[in-house]
């Protein structure tokens, strides 16, 4: 496979740290290694916090830094369903997020919130 991948110095940019959208061109455990935007590729420095595993074709956005692209966040395929809104913190509890309520389940008893 041959690589057009681009030294980040020539990564177009709107103004300083403006986001941009691009294409994960190659992928690897979950984490974009370059990012296709247009006919150049270019190397992923990080990923913030929050972004999902990744694949190549997934659209993200990122920020153009003088080290690299940092991938800011995966962007829904069209007519995705949003993701699940959870959280654990870093005492090992959980947050669910859930606007209409949330019910646990199991054979023999049911806790509904709302």
């Amino acid at each position: 496979m041959t690589h057009n991948i681009k030294p980040i110095g020539q990564i177009p940019q709107q103004g300083a740290a403006a986001p941009r959208i691009a294409d994960v061109a190659e992928a690897e455990n979950g984490e974009a290694r370059a990012l296709r935007l247009g006919r150049e590729e270019f190397p992923v420095i990080a990923h913030a916090d929050g972004v999902p595993p990744l694949r190549a074709g997934d659209r993200v956005v990122f920020l153009a830094t003088g080290d690299g692209v940092i991938v800011t966040h995966r962007l829904r395929a069209p007519g995705a369903r949003p993701a699940r809104g959870f959280t654990v913190r870093p005492d090992g509890s959980l947050i669910i997020d859930a606007s209409e309520g949330i019910t646990l389940a199991t054979g023999h008893a049911t806790i509904e919130l709302r």
